[in-house]
């Protein structure tokens, strides 16, 4: 199609008969993408004003979006170049913006404001609740009850209905009888609704419009405007209005258009229905094929014939879908030459496995381009159906060192982490929210915080051993949360964990003074960003590259988002609680609109079809073409019938065939759109496996093809990982060519800074810091009961453990709580035990509500099977002379070091160790004998006598009662010890009691000198990891699994 600079193109003879249109004139161009649609419409534009006298001001392009208003604005200047007293090019609100801007002026009203679709939201959302608060709630039918009307998804479909009243002329009172005579109470119900929001909106102290009302307003301005135009401002002028991509066009857009019209303007439109997005948003594909029509006035039609844009193989695809839809009133544009080009495997199509191995293939595909195909990033995009999928697909993409960015309106601002984390802290600050362990570290980890995983555990430790020292007894949670709260609880630690904690919790006491002080929503935010100091190391890191620099621009970004928002909604209810903006922005799941620039750097697009209008790329990547997700062939609108709204103005009677007719059609469409945007290359993935089906639409494509992965890196990353192995595996074999090869390669990353190629940085290379052993010879060893087999499971799991890695979950909270009731509660009725336990219920670490609803179902199971072994225990006869019965025994390690041969130096060992524990229940059963209980709730506990013959926690709580060291059971046999389980693994009756019988004299003194070598073996400087049988289990969940699994080097 050439160049577009300051001379005129050589343009092709169907591209000719446009310009040649004789003025006044209306046009309707079709033509296939890649057919120079929009290159004529800048030429036109160019011919008119350089050839055919037209001032700047007579002539204007309306594109699809602001963004394509604006590339094309740029293109046209450069085309002109004359001075302008305006944009050349606009989006379709921004001209009907600036037609009711002057259309008010001239009418002595104020200025207009648009509402975003997330300001629209928030009002419809605050009007719902308080219908519901007085009761006003009754006109809805049964199924959109109060529960429905609080879903964002409800709001959606209401605003939808109500863009597709105003584009069909129909008041709220017509909305409602509509519903009468339709026997649709739901749009009865929004009729009544409508008129209440209206009321609403008018009572603002500036103008408000949503999109659809603002072009409605324009077009009434239009129409009202004199012959000198008056009211129409900039816009009176106008001689000829072009529209590129007019299949966007809406209903109230061709309106608008047909009022110009009506004035005298000569309209040209260029469009292919074949690739129309906007269906969803009430966008008529037909605008082009129908021009006389919907001007009510005589227009001409040119097709473009020759295809500019993709090779062969692409176009067979496009028109293998095209073939597949309605004409939408053409088809003509579907005939379409194509130059000679060269067609070198343009599309490929890979059905892998998994989620995750798809977006390996897809970040694959696009370095290989880039590495060898010399394609800069920002010409690749990957398109996926949903807005719901870019979250995932940038997360993977960005973890494989693929630089990408969302286009503007990609996600809806609560679903970004750094928001998040602002709105809590502000919902904290106005008490809207409790600061609780799990709010405070939310914060720390956040971008207010700072924090990683590694220091939140280190300022855990730091506070627990503060407190040990003080004797306290606090758990870490309970001391965070003090942390957070306490003014100067924090000042006592002076290391960097202690400094970041004390300046997010000077914030969040500074956030809470402002609150008090009557600050608005955007003052507080604002007093949050300033006292983070956030500010700097951001915009200092976001000027850099790779993951860092793109994590800091998409913290940018976001927060810049959310102070625009905030100011907007200052701006129109100054009065509004801060709480009310925060509390809405985290219900609402739509993108915020902001004109906050976004990254600079070039980075691949991850996108919707509809964000590709008036792009195109050298690769283009179709990710996720699954089925029931791309065809989604659910019926827009079914809660409230919008589609429907404007066939039943006009008294049309659509079948339910039709309304599936038309959905599969849009979304063919959709389709179409993205393959056509691709100029060389088409990547098309979608997901095979035993949880995911490729989409029917998958056979429009060539077969899949195997061995997409290749074995080279083409990320540095990956890179450095190859040459590091290549360097340990070289000098483990001696060949010292190839390792002095991988050296010097690693050495050459280095130098350019590469992350991970410095053996600075590689695990593993130093030294020990110290072969000191766990326990000094002159200490005791002090052995826990509960931790003896876990020892003997794997060395190090236990290690871990001892040393702070262990984590609490749900499971053992639960247990650790049965065991403190069964100890406080004398009673057997399971309504009291459960009691007992939900006073302390809130103690537990629940992740959510739903995690506290299947717990608390749990805790009653196991309340209900302890009293039933109470029960049972009392009707045996039997008495318990202890709960929670204390002991230690003390071992000389002697007799064990001698016969010890694992380490040389036995004679540096400990000399005593102590057995510590507390045994669950001493009982005396009916014939005297003395009987040690140990309750169990785990769910891999053994049920038989025969998984307890070893087990040394009993034969532990066994050789305390042997020695003496249980209290108030002088001179009684012994009955042996049990397990009592609890868990839900025993099925077919409330509990299990596997027995260990009674030890004897020779087995005590056997278990004894078991327990002393073990405790040996603790107090080493060595652990053994037993790799096979635990450390590599998938089903031991240990914690020793991260450390024996072989570095990339070896």
């Amino acid at each position: 199609m050439g160049t577009i600079v300051g001379t005129r193109l050589v343009l092709d003879g169907d591209q000719e008969r446009v310009l040649s249109v004789p003025d006044g004139s209306n046009l309707a161009v079709l033509g296939a993408p890649g057919t120079g649609k929009t290159t004529v419409l800048v030429e036109l534009i160019a011919d008119r004003v350089t050839h055919r006298g037209y001032e700047t001001d007579e002539v204007l392009v309306i594109a699809a979006d602001r963004r394509a208003a604006t590339r094309l604005r740029d293109v046209l200047a450069a085309r002109v170049a004359v001075p302008t007293s305006g944009p050349l090019a606009r989006a379709l609100t921004s001209f009907a913006f600036s037609i009711v801007v002057s259309g008010n002026a001239a009418a002595g009203l104020p200025a207009p404001r648009l509402l975003t679709g997330g300001e629209q939201d928030v009002i419809i959302a605050d009007l719902l609740s308080g219908d519901d608060e007085d009761g006003r709630s009754g006109d809805w039918p049964a199924h959109l009850d109060a529960d429905v009307r609080r879903l964002p998804g409800f709001r959606g479909e209401l605003r939808e209905l109500m863009a597709r009243a105003v584009e069909s002329h129909v008041s709220p009172q017509l909305l409602s009888e509509l519903g009468d005579r339709r026997m649709r109470p739901a749009w009865r119900a929004a009729g009544r609704f409508i008129e209440e929001y209206h009321e609403v909106v008018d009572s603002f102290r500036d103008q408000f419009y949503d999109s659809t009302e603002l072009i409605h307003r324009a077009t009434e301005i239009v129409e009202s405007a004199g012959v000198d135009g008056t009211g129409l401002g900039a816009f009176s002028r106008l001689r000829l209005l072009a529209v590129d991509d007019a299949e966007e066009l809406s209903a109230a857009g061709a309106e608008l258009l047909r009022a110009f019209s009506r004035r005298g303007v000569a309209i040209v439109v260029a469009g292919d229905p074949d690739v129309a997005s906007g269906g969803f948003r009430g966008a008529s594909p037909d605008v082009v094929g129908r021009l006389p029509q919907i001007l009510d006035a005589p227009a001409g039609s040119v097709v473009l014939g020759t295809g500019y844009r993709g090779t062969r193989e692409l176009a067979a695809v496009y028109e293998r879908i095209v073939s597949k839809v309605g004409t939408a009133a053409a088809g003509a544009q579907r005939r379409v030459d194509r130059p000679d080009r060269s067609d070198d495997a343009s599309v490929l199509v890979s059905t892998p496995s998994s989620v995750a191995e798809q977006v390996s293939i897809v970040a694959r595909e696009l370095r290989e381009r880039h590495v060898f195909g010399r394609v800069p990033w920002h010409d690749m995009a990957v398109v996926v159906r949903s807005r719901s999928q870019i979250a995932a697909i940038e997360r993977g993409l960005a973890g494989l060192e693929v630089p990408t960015r969302v286009l503007a309106g990609g996600t809806a601002l609560r679903d970004d982490p750094s928001v998040r984390a602002f709105v809590l802290a502000g919902r904290i600050a106005l008490g809207e929210c409790a600061l609780d362990a799990t709010a405070a570290v939310d914060l720390l980890t956040s971008v207010l915080g700072g924090f990683d995983r590694v220091e939140l555990r280190r300022l855990r430790a730091a506070l627990r051993q503060r407190e040990a020292d003080l004797e306290g007894n606090r758990s870490a949670d309970e001391l965070l949360v003090d942390a957070m709260q306490v003014p100067g609880s924090l000042t006592d630690l002076d290391t960097r964990t202690g400094r970041k904690a004390q300046s997010l919790a000077d914030n969040l006491r500074a956030a809470a003074a402002s609150a008090v002080g009557s600050a608005s929503v955007e003052e507080l935010l604002w007093g949050l960003w300033e006292r983070s100091r956030l500010e700097r190391p951001l915009v200092d890191a976001s000027k850099g590259s790779g993951l860092a620099a793109e994590e800091a621009d998409r913290v940018l970004d976001a927060i810049v988002a959310l102070f625009a928002a905030a100011r907007r909604a200052v701006e129109r209810s100054p009065g509004d609680a801060p709480a009310r903006f925060l509390d809405h922005l985290m219900e609402s799941d739509l993108p915020e609109d902001t004109l906050a620039p976004r990254a600079a750097a070039s980075a691949v697009v991850i996108t919707t079809p509809a964000g590709t209008v008036d792009r195109d790329f050298d690769t283009v990547v179709v990710c996720g073409l699954q089925e029931n997700g791309w065809p989604n062939m659910r019926q827009r609108g079914t809660l409230l019938s919008s589609g429907a709204l404007a066939d039943a103005a006009a008294g049309i009677d659509p079948t339910p065939a039709d309304a599936r007719t038309i959905v599969l059609h849009d979304e063919l469409r959709l389709l179409a759109r993205t393959v056509s945007r691709a100029r060389n290359k088409l990547v098309v993935s979608a997901v095979s496996g035993e949880d995911a089906s490729p989409s029917p639409f998958l056979p429009l494509f060539p077969p899949p093809t195997d061995g997409l992965v290749e074995r080279h890196p083409l990320s540095l990353r990956g890179l450095t990982a190859r040459l590091r192995r290549d360097l340990i595996v070289a000098l483990e074999r001696s060949e010292h060519a190839a390792a002095e090869r991988a050296a010097v390669s690693l050495a050459r990353l280095v130098h350019a800074g590469v992350d991970g190629a410095s053996p600075d940085d590689w695990s593993g290379l130093l030294a020990p810091s110290t072969d000191a052993p766990l326990v000094d010879a002159d200490e005791i060893v002090r052995v826990s009961p509960s931790r003896v087999q876990a020892f003997r499971t794997c060395g190090l799991h236990w290690l871990i453990d001892e040393l702070g890695g262990s984590t609490s979950t749900v499971a053992s909270g639960l247990g650790t709580l049965l065991h403190e009731v069964a100890e406080t509660t004398e009673s057997s009725d399971a309504a009291d035990i459960w009691a007992a336990m939900a006073t302390r219920w809130k103690e537990l670490p629940f992740e959510a509500d739903w995690q506290a609803g299947v717990e608390e179902l749990k805790g009653k199971d196991l309340a209900r099977r302890l009293a039933a072994y109470v029960t049972a225990f009392e009707a045996r006869g039997g008495r318990v002379v202890g709960k929670e019965v204390a002991f230690e025994v003390p071992i000389a390690l002697d007799e064990a070091s001698a016969q010890t041969v694992a380490d040389a130096r036995a004679d540096a060992r400990p000399a005593l160790a102590v057995l510590r524990g507390s045994i669950d229940r001493v009982e005396i059963l009916s014939d005297g004998t003395v009987d040690i209980v140990d309750l169990k709730t785990g769910k891999h506990e053994a049920t038989s006598d025969a998984g307890v013959v070893d087990n040394p926690q009993l034969g532990a709580y066994q050789l305390a009662f042997h020695d003496g060291a249980v209290p108030d059971v002088d001179g009684r046999d012994g009955a042996g010890a049990k397990l009592v389980v609890l868990s839900g693994t025993a099925k077919t009756k409330p509990f299990y009691e596997p027995r260990q019988a009674a030890f004897t004299s020779e087995e005590a003194d056997a278990f004894r000198l078991s327990i002393a070598r073990t405790a040996i073996e603790m107090s080493g400087a060595e652990f053994l990891a037993h790799v096979s049988t635990h450390c590599l289990d998938p089903f031991s969940f240990g914690r020793c699994r991260i450390h024996v699994i072989p570095e990339v080097t070896s």
